[in-house]
């Protein structure tokens, strides 16, 4: 049994699943490289391709990508198009055209997550937030009581 952990560890490192990243510069390289790369993909990368790309395993990356960034891939990567939503909304010609141009397939997958996305519908984000209320906890953290 040995000799087959022997062998499952000699991988050369470009191969697929070669090890754990035990190197903490590495690790953080890796995951910039998988950041990079699904901030310049139209679609979201699939994990198991980002995965592949970094030579670990799906489950594995997620582990290291949430530790490094503090969210899974799937949520960097809505956050980053929700990010170029909302900067799409100021300049487009229409929000359908935001919506597209930010990289969801259709508007029915934006408008179903749009109030989490945004805080408000997209007409009121591109008239500057007009007539909504914008409340906030004045810096309490959640269980702490006002003084």
């Amino acid at each position: 049994m040995a000799s087959h952990r022997k062998n499952r560890m000699a991988r050369s490192p470009a191969a697929p699943y070669s090890g754990r990243m035990n190197n903490v510069a590495t690790q953080t390289d890796t995951i910039v490289r998988a950041c990079r790369r699904i901030e310049a993909a139209e679609a979201p990368p699939q994990l198991a391709e980002l995965a592949r790309e970094a030579g670990l395993s799906p489950h594995h990356f997620q582990r290291v990508f949430k530790a490094q960034t503090g969210v899974t891939p799937h949520a960097y990567a809505q956050g980053r198009r929700a990010g170029r939503l909302r900067a799409d909304l100021g300049t487009a010609a229409s929000v359908t055209e935001a919506i597209y141009d930010a990289g969801f397939g259709a508007p029915s997958r934006f408008y179903e997550n749009a109030r989490e996305l945004i805080g408000m519908t997209p007409s009121r984000w591109r008239a500057g937030g007009a007539g909504e209320t914008i409340r906030f906890n004045g810096g309490l953290s959640l269980g702490q009581n006002r003084p």
